[in-house]
């Protein structure tokens, strides 16, 4: 939403290290949860795309070359939930798309 909006979200969560996780009390704390979300946001995007399109099987997603790792997700997350879907995904890098740019197609 803030990206589409043009708005710079420049922090997410709180800045580990220090004494943070020891005075930790309660409530959500990763120490990467900026990657989780923009992990989430990747996966989201495809979901709407295969809602518009469906497709099973194997596909290419293609994204920005630094973004490769959020696509995937952390532990593969993103993958084995696309699986779970029925879509054998493979990731790769494109530079030409920008960060948050998303293209799908069926592998043969």
């Amino acid at each position: 939403m803030f990206q589409k909006s043009g708005i710079r979200v420049i922090r997410l969560g709180l800045h580990s290290g220090g004494q943070v996780e020891e005075g930790f009390l309660a409530g959500a704390y990763h120490p990467a949860f900026r990657e989780l979300c923009e992990s989430r946001i990747y996966l989201n995007q495809v979901k709407e795309i295969l809602d518009e399109n469906p497709i099973t099987g194997n596909v290419i997603i293609t994204v920005c070359p630094t973004e490769i790792s959020k696509m995937i997700g952390q532990k593969k997350t993103n993958i084995r939930l696309l699986a779970e879907m029925g879509v054998t995904a493979r990731v790769r890098g494109d530079g030409g798309l920008r960060p948050y740019e998303v293209r799908l197609q069926c592998e043969e």
